[in-house]
């Protein structure tokens, strides 16, 4: 599942910054990101209604999050970024 690979990615950034190293332009960032991008441009909008649009909102404010995470490097960022992907896969997971 894409969350699964999102939330290792996004721990990954974590950890990194709770190294002290810094996170722009790292295989994880890129990742993170193109699974959002992904997640958001695959959502079948005629079929999903107002749902599809919902999600498509949830992952590019995720998006921005962790542009902003990554610019500022900072570990408080990504945990708010990670629990909002946590949440947003355990209710995918209970629909399955």
């Amino acid at each position: 599942m894409l969350y699964d690979e999102l939330e290792t990615a996004v721990g990954v950034l974590g950890a990194m910054v709770r190294q002290g190293q810094r996170i722009s332009a790292t295989e994880p960032a890129h990742r993170a990101r193109a699974i959002l991008i992904g997640l958001d441009v695959n959502l079948d909008r005629d079929k999903g209604g107002d749902v599809a649009t919902a999600l498509s909102r949830v992952y590019r404010s995720m998006r921005r999050k962790l542009d902003d995470a990554v610019a500022a490097n900072s570990a408080e960022g990504l945990a708010e970024l990670l629990e909002g992907i946590l949440t947003i896969s355990a209710a995918w997971r209970q629909l399955r």
